[in-house]
């Protein structure tokens, strides 16, 4: 799914991603809940939560970074539907404004890879990327990106210890 959001320094408008499963995992609920992912689209490191609603809504917060420092955020809601191993997102608002665009800027399209208790990959068909998710709890905060201690915001640091945050700013 594309995602959209206003960078604070980065120049990137749309960011990708989303969560899918097979059937047989929608029957048995494991395309609900958090869902965390971490990797490059289009030239930009971003980090994903995905949160799966039981009701066919979700929840999506999206930061990206450059080198160690957060460029830019966003949270996307809207709705998603599955019919066998087709994972499909429908955005509704970004950062609680009505999403407006063409079908394709608002809708997209996974194919469901792998998907158990612990773990969702799906191949993104726009952008042929193939995203790692894993379940994460209702209160976890973003990690420190790969390669790094911390997280800064401009002339702030947000420093992580295990992955757990242990000063707030």
């Amino acid at each position: 799914m594309t995602h959209r959001f206003r960078m604070s320094i980065a120049p990137v408008a749309t960011i990708v991603l989303c969560v899918a499963q097979s059937a047989l995992a929608a029957e048995n609920g494991a395309m609900t809940g958090r869902w965390f992912a971490e990797g490059e689209e289009g030239g930009v490191h971003i980090q994903v939560f995905l949160d799966n609603k039981s009701d066919g809504t979700y929840v999506k917060e999206v930061r990206a970074v450059n080198g160690c420092e957060a460029t830019g955020a966003g949270k996307e809601t809207g709705i998603w539907s599955l019919e066998k191993s087709d994972f499909a997102t429908e955005a509704k608002a970004l950062d609680g404004n009505p999403v407006t665009g063409s079908f394709a800027d608002t809708h997209d399209l996974f194919l469901v890879t792998r998907v158990d208790e612990d773990h969702i990959n799906l191949y993104d068909t726009e952008t042929d990327l193939t995203w790692a998710l894993n379940s994460v709890s209702a209160t976890a905060p973003f990690p420190a990106p790969r390669g790094c201690s911390g997280i800064y915001f401009s002339d702030r640091a947000m420093t992580y210890d295990d992955g757990n945050v242990f000063a707030t700013l």
